[in-house]
């Protein structure tokens, strides 16, 4: 069933896509600045892939996902409000983003989410809201429109569970990021287990899953913002 013919479902991103473009007009959110553009090119964007990603997020235990570089919150916000079990942790460097990505989880009603103000190579998890010594607690980590596959696959994979799938969303140019990421694949512990391919209008997208399949060096990610200017 297409998720716009769900009333609840609708009005409660409907809302989403109206704070996120409200906002966005006092701190730069997203480039599309109208309700009609920010519900295609963010809202339908982040859930354009639901069918792939449901079997990831439907259990009957809760499922720690972590969204980083998490911006105006998609697809983090949109997948919570499909699947509002799971545990959800939103981590970016820019303040002013997690003020208003707190406050719409508090307009939201949203339980179990929490946005945290830090650079992911400082990131100290906390799923189920306490403290943990260990990075690798998530079992679901997704990224869009952050950086190239290289980069994103530092971030994500050391907070990984080992059996945990990465959800990378890209765009036009996933054959050759998958190309440029095999060295990083390899010495993070990653492994590719599908790509799904899509048009939203006449715009590729794709969904890269990744299973974490090794333990990662602790010393991943690495400061000073190594893994943007200096990728595996």
């Amino acid at each position: 069933m297409n998720i716009f013919q769900n009333p609840e479902l609708a009005k409660q991103l409907e809302l989403y896509n109206n704070l996120l473009v409200e906002h966005n007009k006092i701190t730069n959110l997203t480039a599309h600045r109208t309700l009609e553009q920010s519900l295609k090119y963010n809202i339908e964007d982040s859930l354009l892939f639901n069918k792939e990603i449901t079997p990831y997020l439907t259990s009957d235990s809760q499922i720690n996902v972590l969204d980083i570089g998490s911006g105006g919150g998609c697809p983090a916000i949109p997948l919570k409000l499909c699947f509002p079990q799971i545990n959800l942790t939103m981590v970016d460097s820019v303040n002013k983003k997690i003020t208003f990505l707190n406050n719409t989880i508090t307009k939201l009603n949203l339980n179990d989410a929490i946005a945290i103000h830090t650079r992911l190579e400082d990131f100290k998890p906390q799923t189920t809201h306490s403290c943990h010594t260990k990075k690798d607690v998530f079992d679901i980590i997704t990224a869009r429109a952050l950086a190239p596959l290289p980069t994103l696959l530092e971030y994500a994979l050391p907070f990984l569970k080992i059996g945990g799938k990465f959800l990378a969303f890209k765009g036009s140019r996933v054959h050759d990021e998958i190309k440029e990421s095999q060295t990083a694949l390899q010495i993070l512990g990653g492994q590719i287990i599908n790509i799904t391919e899509k048009n939203l209008g006449n715009e590729p997208r794709s969904l890269i899953i990744i299973q974490k399949t090794k333990q990662t060096n602790p010393i991943y990610p690495r400061p000073k913002n190594l893994p943007r200017h200096k990728p595996i």
